[in-house]
C-alpha cells in the first residue's frame, strides 16, 4: 500500500525543536528562563504554520485564535503532563493535516484553483 502523504518537514522540524524543548525544562534539565522565548517563538510558527495548510480564511483565523492561547497555556504550565498533551495534540493535527484528507479542504482547494484559472485568463 502505497500512501501520498505530503508531510512538511520544516513543520515537523519545528515542532520537534519545541517539543524536545519542552521536555527539557519539564524535566528540570534546562531552566524555563533559558527556553521559554525559543519555545514560544517556534510554538508560535507552528500555530501560523498550522493556519496556513489549508486556504479557508475562517480555518486560519480559527486556528490562530484557538492556537495562540493554548500555546501560552502549554508554555507557562510546562509539565510532564503538557508534554504529554502536546504530543497527543501534534499527533492528532498531523493526522488529520497529512494523512487524513477531508473533502472540505478539496472543495477549497477546487475554488483556489478556479479564481487563478480566472485571473490567468483575465491577464494577458
Amino acid at each position: 500500500m502505497t500512501t501520498h502523504l505530503k508531510i512538511c518537514w520544516v513543520c515537523v522540524t519545528i515542532s520537534g525543536l519545541w517539543l524536545v524543548m519542552s521536555a527539557l525544562v519539564a524535566w528540570h534539565l534546562v531552566p524555563f528562563e533559558v527556553l521559554q522565548l525559543p519555545i514560544a517563538l517556534l510554538m508560535g510558527g507552528s500555530v501560523v504554520g498550522i493556519a496556513y495548510q489549508r486556504h479557508s480564511l475562517r480555518w486560519k483565523i480559527t486556528t490562530i485564535a484557538i492556537g495562540m492561547p493554548a500555546a501560552f497555556v502549554l508554555i507557562t504550565n510546562l509539565t510532564k503532563i503538557t508534554i504529554l498533551i502536546e504530543l497527543i495534540v501534534l499527533l492528532i493535527i498531523a493526522y488529520k493535516l497529512f494523512v487524513h484528507k477531508d473533502n472540505s479542504d478539496s472543495s477549497d482547494s477546487k475554488e483556489h484553483v478556479h479564481e487563478l484559472e480566472e485571473q490567468m485568463k483575465q491577464c494577458c
